[in-house]
């Protein structure tokens, strides 16, 4: 429910399509942070933001063909 769409200056911007995960992954930000700059073997990562991005129901349903 969410993914990485901006690195600039040291700020990883993930985006996600559920407010309830978005609470969350905000919530654990220093924990993710550390994470990743960990795997990265340096501090790359300053902060995370997150954004709640909510995807319209007709976009996360694929429509089928002869229903279009």
């Amino acid at each position: 429910h969410s993914k990485p769409v901006a690195f600039e200056e040291g700020i990883l911007t993930l985006e996600s399509d559920c407010s309830t995960w978005s609470a969350q992954l905000r919530l654990m930000a220093e924990e993710i942070t550390a994470e990743i700059n960990g795997y990265l073997g340096a501090s790359v990562v300053r902060k995370l933001q997150v954004r709640y991005v909510p995807t319209p129901i007709y976009a996360a349903v694929p429509v089928q063909k002869g229903l279009e």
